[in-house]
């Protein structure tokens, strides 16, 4: 009995100490996290003051310069000062050292405004870039403390909706009363400086469930896919009209409009007199001088009327491409139904939409019934690979999931894409800003403009935006805080305005 009392003891401690060690594991990751983050703003400030040290030994440089013309220019100004005029221009002395004195003098002038203009980008750069890193420290420290101790508890019920008593969940429980368990919630959060790559982030791999905003990351790499095929099908247009135009050029069509030989050395042989059952050695052969008439001359007309032109389609798409033909139409059907977001679900049955306006349901309104046929027809053997090429694991792991890290690189890639391909960066740059649930990310910090999604569904409340403020920059927020509503909305924007806030006063 003893013995048995023992070893339960002994589990007990095990697993006591165990709890302890994964509990310990989990604070020195955010410890790291949240000293490498610490040093991003540190290695920041670091690169500015070498800029401007850099800066100062370039002004040190222009102003030693202009001290050296300076220093010439006075010599020759008291040489000339000090030789008498009839000598001079007797020797041609005096116009040499007055241009010569000219020619200093502009100098001295380009040197000075030099000297000026990057006296004022020193000025300029110390405003922008050398704010106090106690302040810097103090608005990181809020973000931090926001994130692991202010944000509203999450409620999971004692019961489901069936009336079944649910397990208590795995968290630590803050509090409880007899319907609901209170647990702090998961937080992500990940900010990047666009234009020079720094980085603030909280729990950057914690992986959550993505709901919607994975919309936008396969929006993405599709409308990358269309892009070149498109270039391609525009190609064979341009293939097929120069064929067109080359069977319609004057060396094709001169063959078609040449003449028989010559008509002296042609004769017209005699009409058929005889009955078919004549003999050859019947019929008489009129010789050529017996011919009093012009011979007659065989020659093709020439065709009045010009040739007639194909006209092509924009696009011709390569056999089995025809799936990126946009044009194409979607009929909404009963077995098409998808339950969530979305403006599809309250058309009638028959309503048609083409795959075009599909890809832009699928981001402007979230609808999942777009997104679902644009899985299906384009499927997702394509999108793991593009996530390979972007050192993307957790998506590539399982497509509903997601951390605010893997986001973020998504995010990158769109503002590449948006500012740089020609067909559809513009209009996924404008189906981003006119997404739709403007209340977290957007409505934080008004009136800068933003690209955004985002995703809201059973253990998921999140936004990603491109913030296109003078400098850009792109921020993720995820949380489990799936009950949406006044008091989260608040909490997660007042974290966004203090992130935005960090961002503009590295520029102010």
């Amino acid at each position: 009995m003893k013995r048995k009392t023992h070893l339960l003891l002994f589990a007990i401690l095990l697993a006591l100490v165990l709890l302890a060690s994964a509990i310990a594991i989990c604070l020195y990751r955010k410890e790291q996290e949240t000293a490498a983050s610490l040093r991003n703003i540190e290695e920041k400030l670091s690169s500015t003051q070498a800029e401007l040290l850099q800066m100062a030994e370039n002004l040190s440089a222009l102003k030693s310069e202009r001290d050296a013309y300076q220093a010439e220019l006075d010599e020759l100004e008291a040489k000339l000062n000090g030789v008498s005029e009839d000598a001079l221009l007797l020797e041609g002395e005096r116009e040499e050292l007055a241009e010569q004195i000219r020619l200093l003098r502009v100098s001295i002038n380009e040197k000075n405004e030099e000297i000026a203009s990057l006296t004022e980008d020193i000025e300029n750069y110390n405003l922008i870039y050398s704010s106090d890193i106690r302040t810097q420290g103090q608005l990181y420290k809020e973000i931090i403390t926001a994130l692991e101790q202010e944000a509203p508890l999450k409620r999971i019920a004692k019961v489901d909706e069936d009336g079944n008593p649910v397990d208590p969940p795995t968290q630590e429980i803050i509090s409880e009363d007899e319907t609901y368990y209170y647990v702090y919630p998961k937080i992500a959060l990940f900010y990047e400086d666009i234009e020079h790559g720094y980085s603030i982030s909280y729990q950057p791999n914690e992986t959550f469930f993505s709901a919607s905003v994975i919309k936008a990351p396969y929006i993405l790499w599709l409308l990358g896919e269309i892009s070149r095929e498109e270039d391609t099908a525009r190609a064979n247009v341009a293939a097929l009209c120069a064929a067109q135009t080359e069977s319609n050029s004057p060396e094709t069509e001169s063959a078609a409009s040449q003449t028989m030989p010559e008509a002296a050395e042609i004769t017209s042989v005699p009409e058929q007199t005889t009955s078919p059952e004549t003999t050859a050695e019947s019929i008489e052969i009129t010789s050529a001088s017996e011919i009093t008439s012009a011979p007659e001359t065989t020659q093709i007309p020439e065709s009045t009327e010009p040739p007639q032109e194909i006209t092509y389609p924009e696009l011709v798409f390569d056999p089995e491409k025809e799936i990126y033909d946009l044009s194409r139409i979607f009929v909404y059907t009963e077995d098409k139904f998808r339950e969530g977001s979305g403006i599809i679900q309250k058309q009638e049955f028959g309503t048609e939409y083409t795959y075009r306006d599909l890809i832009e349901l699928a981001i402007r309104k979230s609808d999942n019934i777009a997104f679902g046929e644009l899985r299906n027809v384009f499927g997702y053997s394509g999108f793991y690979r593009y996530n390979t090429d972007l050192k993307i694991n957790s998506v590539r792991q399982n497509f509903n999931q997601i951390t605010a890290a893997d986001m973020a690189t998504y995010l990158r890639a769109m503002y590449t894409f948006i500012e740089e391909d020609e067909n559809y960066g513009a209009l996924l740059g404008e189906w981003l800003r006119g997404s739709a649930h403007t209340v977290l990310i957007p409505y934080a910090v008004y009136p800068t403009p933003t690209a955004h999604k985002y995703g809201w569904d059973i253990d998921a409340y999140h936004d990603a935006a491109i913030v296109y403020d003078e400098h850009p920059y792109t921020l993720v927020i995820l949380t489990d805080l799936d009950e949406g509503g006044t008091e989260i909305d608040a909490y997660i924007r007042r974290v966004v305005k203090l992130v935005h806030q960090l961002h503009t006063q590295f520029y102010r």
